[in-house]
């Protein structure tokens, strides 16, 4: 049976590292010897132009402090801030800051799906899903089997996998796995630190969270970087 979750060591980690680099070196040398190609200085750059832009002015977003952004199929930029949500259609700014849209309005992370809906974490009242089909905001439940809500803290990242189903980091609470809404066991999975399973994730202080092309799971946790398998049980 593949691993649940694999823990990557520091110091193995920095070590191969290094190895890599000192192996580089020699070739590093050789091609430093034979170009003829100056260094790259400050006077290749003119600062003349600006490299950077600032998008919109004081009445653009609710808050300066920008906590997340997406961009759905649309095109919509979404911005997530500390006081309220904002999507950007490249000519202006709408806002979605009132609570009749969302319970919370600090807003933590954003995901787009490929259907056009929007995932959106808060800081203290769990997930929403906003649809654009009918421009409402709707709360996901995040329960056990007794219906007793599974998430305390706030919402730190949200991935989605290819099956439909979503990751979901919650502050210093592990980490939840939502299953797809067509799934036989609809209930969240909760996957938390146990002393007792030499396999358990290493520590409930969850910092992000990256599924890759093969549907393997990378976590990065207080305590160091795990793995979980595509195919782990």
């Amino acid at each position: 049976m593949p691993r649940a979750f694999g823990h990557f060591l520091r110091d193995a980690f920095w070590r191969q590292l290094c190895f890599a680099f000192i192996v580089s070196l020699p070739a590093f040398a050789t091609a430093q010897t034979w170009t003829s190609t100056p260094p790259i200085t400050s006077q290749d750059f003119s600062f003349a132009y600006r490299y950077f832009e600032r998008v919109g002015n004081e009445e653009s977003l609710p808050m300066n402090i920008v906590t997340s952004l997406a961009q759905d199929q649309r095109g919509f930029i979404w911005i997530g801030t500390q006081a309220g949500l904002v999507r950007y259609d490249a000519y202006r700014f709408e806002k979605f800051s009132d609570q009749q849209f969302l319970a919370s309005e600090y807003v933590k992370c954003l995901w787009a799906e490929a259907d056009g809906k929007l995932w959106i974490g808060t800081m203290s009242s769990g997930v929403f899903i906003y649809d654009p089909r009918d421009n409402l905001f709707t709360r996901v439940p995040i329960n056990d089997e007794r219906g007793a809500p599974l998430i305390a803290g706030a919402i730190q990242a949200i991935k989605g996998d290819n099956k439909g189903g979503h990751w979901v980091v919650a502050s210093e609470s592990g980490l939840y796995y939502l299953p797809p809404a067509q799934s036989k066991n609809p209930l969240a999975q909760h996957f938390i630190h146990d002393s007792e399973q030499a396999n358990s994730l290493i520590d409930n202080r969850v910092r992000s969270i990256l599924v890759d092309k093969d549907e393997n799971v990378w976590i990065g946790t207080a305590s160091g970087l795990q793995k979980r398998s595509a195919n782990a049980a």
